[in-house]
């Protein structure tokens, strides 16, 4: 409202008019395209066996619900902590194998799956 009033005024009032929209042009093009351009080149899904090497259970308290929490080693530097659900989580143990597809582009775990005994190292 305040730009189309002042549109209307004098040459100093258009450009208070326009200067929201080069506002957020200068932010879409300065930061969330260069983030979104990244994130595209991410695969959509990747799948990998490994192993649960910690499972925790976070209390959500009386507001919010539980958290069910498995830490799974493929064998690279760092270890993925997914949050996993009740009746996945009641069914994995620590040095269970699982088979994880995961979504790096979505930062979301498609499936997590007990893997086969005897499928190799991890």
């Amino acid at each position: 409202m305040v730009g189309g009033f002042a549109f209307s005024l004098n040459p100093e009032g258009k450009l208070i008019a326009i200067a929201p929209s080069a506002l957020a042009a200068l932010v879409i093009t300065s930061w969330w395209m260069p983030a979104y351009n990244g994130r595209m080149r991410l695969p959509d899904t990747v799948t990998f066996t490994g192993e649960v090497v910690k499972l925790r259970l976070v209390d959500g308290g009386s507001d919010s619900p539980d958290e069910h929490f498995a830490w799974i080693d493929d064998g690279s530097p760092v270890t993925m902590k997914l949050d996993v659900g009740f009746a996945l989580y009641q069914r994995l143990s620590a040095g269970s194998r699982v088979t994880v597809d995961w979504s790096p582009r979505r930062r979301c775990l498609n499936s997590l799956t007990l893997a086969a005994v005897g499928s190799g190292p991890v």
